[in-house]
């Protein structure tokens, strides 16, 4: 009887600590306002869309219809960025990735000038980066194909 009270304190202190790492995160969520976050990825991936589309030359009487295209995905994608079930999976990768005191760091670090102008400016960034790994990987399209194509030899090899 003894173990089985040792016991239950235990996985009763361990699901405490748990909850309260959850929590953590999801204050963190909203610290980090997740929503303009989710916005600005939103907003990458249509401007990622509208380039490799602008690609395509299309005619103009196109135009209106890949309007329609891009802001139809972006809402989409948004959406379901923003679904309370997928914040809940969010919070729970945080909270997984991050002990109390790492997520406690996290806030406090974000309660500066500091982290708040790093989550201000961090989407701006984020477009930035997203220019560049696309802009590099236009430059090395030439070398993947090439690969794509070696391999495809090889693989005819086997048969």
């Amino acid at each position: 009887m003894k173990y089985l009270l040792i016991l239950f304190l235990f996985f009763s202190v361990s699901a405490y600590a748990e909850k309260k790492q959850i929590d953590l995160a999801r204050e963190l969520l909203v610290v980090m306002d997740m929503d303009s976050q989710l916005k600005t990825m939103a907003e990458n991936i249509r401007g990622m869309q509208e380039r490799q589309l602008s690609q395509l030359d299309l005619p103009e009487e196109a135009q209106p219809i890949l309007e329609k295209y891009l802001n139809d995905t972006m809402a989409l994608i948004f959406n379901t960025f923003k679904d309370p079930k997928v914040k809940e999976k969010y919070a729970e990768l945080y909270a997984s990735n991050f002990s109390n005191e790492e997520l406690k760091d996290i806030l406090k670090f974000y309660s500066t000038g500091a982290g708040k102008a790093f989550l201000q400016k961090f989407p701006q960034v984020m477009a930035g980066i997203t220019k560049v790994a696309e802009a590099q990987l236009t430059s090395v399209q030439p070398k993947l194909l090439e690969l794509q194509q070696d391999m495809q030899r090889e693989l005819e090899k086997l048969k």
